[in-house]
């Protein structure tokens, strides 16, 4: 083992070390920055389990092992790091990303793996092979990125199901823009296209095909008065989900008309926009603001790993504080639908609503309390009322309703040197269900509280808590619930270079009105730390009682750690 450890480690040095990802150097500090540092830090941990009464849940032995090193040369950051564990059979590489991101005062370069990000519907956060910059000279806003964004995979009918082939996908990007952090202008292109022959054809039925995509934006923040301000995003996107397909021509005055090889209108091509913007006022004690966000059904990027389209947003939200500050209040409400070109078979309307309340009339006591409602309204598209039964009222008007509010205060005291504190917190959550004007029974209820004290004694560096906690489900074909206390001490030693914990719980099930069993778990953590070294110790015992269909059962867990940092 020591051998394999040693060859990984040279393995590691050799083809990642100087380009593994994680920090930006600033190269303008390199006259600054001492010739070499070096810093590190080394973990380790046995774990010890064991069971009675039941089938063992995991390996009654296991260890890990990991370590770190990071070599700064003249500022620029050198990390490695190798992991091992007996429960791997053979070492895994810990990455198989790496990437370089020089600085030097307002330049930074991309190498490598990397992602960037210009807008939420051009390039957003996509991972890429290749390389980027982006300058901020003085009110400039420049960034730019070419790479591949998805390697080529073949379709391997050995492989299980969930394998997915992919066309090997390369782009590029450029962004220019001027202004400062308020008032600003980006002009964005984003392209990218798939490598037809880069994989053979995949079988027809995964609908995997070479695409191309085209993507042009911008990005707007301007402050129009003293106190009111505006941002927003626009995009317009050419998607050509198959570039084998004949050429064709795109509608006529748009924007893709004329554009030579940056892109081709094909039979396959679709053009779509999203949009976005939102106003904002700030008052003295108070703030408002207004947002409204439509992308058209079909709208894609290949800049994005995920997109939600076909959807329409209106929130509007306000916030304020009172009473010298003590009090806070922050209200939103927003509104969502689909189908926004009529051509689904239904059509979703969505109602989110919220309210934050915080009250705090002196330091020692706070006050927080919220509410929201999320109600979902399904119905049938109004072009196909006439072709279905319109006494279907579970397609023509479906309703779900979901209520939420939440409670809690609190009170922290002091006597003599001495503190201590009470905390109360409820949550309340329903959930109903609306097929036309008829409310069904499949309504849930949720509640759960928990009162807890806790007291400490400075000059002893010792700790008590207490708490209660209950939470009950209501559910029209079961209902359940749990109830317990819990307790726990600590205590420091040793200018507290010594901890101890030692806590236990007692949860008590009841289903239907019937108790089911109960679960009595009991832990006891220990750490030690002596300069720079660090050692840990866990032990931990669960009790679960006898269950109607599930005899009672044991569990201990001991866990030892030791770790070092230089």
């Amino acid at each position: 083992m020591i051998y394999r450890i040693l060859r990984i480690g040279l393995l590691l040095t050799l083809t990642v070390g100087l380009f593994q990802a994680g920090h930006t150097q600033d190269l303008g500090a390199i006259g600054d920055a001492k010739p070499i540092t070096v810093s590190g830090s080394f973990s380790g941990s046995s774990i010890l389990y064991g069971s009675s009464g039941a089938a063992s849940r995991r390996d009654p032995f296991s260890y890990f092992l990991s370590g770190s090193l990071n070599v700064s040369i003249y500022g620029l950051s050198i990390p490695l790091s190798v992991n091992y564990s007996n429960q791997q059979t053979t070492f895994h590489q810990p990455f198989n990303q790496y990437g370089l991101s020089p600085t030097y005062k307002w330049a930074t370069a991309h190498l490598g793996w990397r992602s960037m990000n210009f807008s939420s519907y051009t390039l957003a956060g996509h991972t890429f092979l290749g390389a980027g910059m982006e300058l901020n000279p003085g009110r400039w806003r420049v960034g730019a990125m070419y790479g591949r964004l998805n390697k080529a995979v073949a379709y391997d009918t050995t492989e299980q199901a969930g394998s997915i082939p992919s066309y090997r996908r390369y782009g590029y990007g450029a962004k220019l823009g001027y202004g400062s952090a308020t008032d600003y202008v980006d002009l964005i292109v984003f392209r990218a296209q798939d490598d037809p022959e880069s994989i053979a054809p995949p079988p027809e039925e995964l609908n995997v095909l070479p695409g191309e995509n085209l993507v042009f934006g911008v990005n707007v923040a301007k402050r129009l008065f003293k106190r009111i301000s505006f941002t927003g995003e626009w995009a317009s996107s050419a998607y050509t989900r198959d570039v084998r397909a004949g050429k064709a021509s795109p509608v006529a005055g748009s924007i893709y008309q004329n554009l030579g090889g940056l892109f081709t209108p094909r039979v396959s091509s679709t053009y779509h926009q999203a949009y976005k913007g939102t106003l904002h006022y700030a008052g003295s004690h108070y703030g408002l603001q207004v947002g409204y966000e439509r992308v058209d059904p079909g709208y894609q990027t290949m800049g994005a790993y995920f997109f939600n389209n076909d959807q329409e947003n209106i929130t509007v939200g306000g916030n304020t504080q009172l009473l010298d500050n003590k009090v806070t209040v922050a209200v939103q409400t927003g509104v969502q639908r689909n189908n926004l070109d009529g051509n689904e078979v239904n059509q979703q309307r969505r109602l989110v609503s919220s309210l934050n309340l915080g009250y705090s009339p002196t330091a020692a006591w706070n006050f927080s309390g919220s509410y929201s409602n999320f109600t979902t309204n399904s119905r049938r598209a109004p072009r196909l009322n006439e072709i279905v039964n319109a006494t279907d009222t579970l397609m023509l008007d479906f309703v779900q309703v979901t209520d939420n509010a939440n409670f809690s205060s609190s009170y922290n005291g002091k006597q003599g040197e001495n503190t201590y504190a009470i905390s109360l917190s409820t949550s309340y959550q329903v959930a109903n269900e609306r097929q036309g004007q008829q409310v069904t029974d499949r309504q849930s209820r949720f509640y759960n509280g928990n009162l807890a004290y806790s007291y400490r004694l400075t000059a002893a560096d010792l700790g008590f808590t207490a708490s209660l906690n209950a939470n009950r489900n209501a559910d029209p074909e079961l209902s359940s619930a749990a109830l317990g206390p819990a307790v726990s001490v600590n205590k420091s030693f040793y200018e507290k270079k010594l901890r101890t914990t030692w806590s236990s719980s007692y949860n008590r099930y009841l289903s239907a009105g019937t108790a089911t069993g109960n679960v009595v778990n009991t832990r006891i953590n220990t750490s030690y730390n002596l300069n720079k070294n660090n050692f840990t110790l866990s032990l931990m015992a669960l009790r679960r009682g006898k269950q109607a269909a599930a005899s009672p059962f044991t569990e201990f867990t001991g866990t030892l750690g030791y770790s070092y940092s230089f």
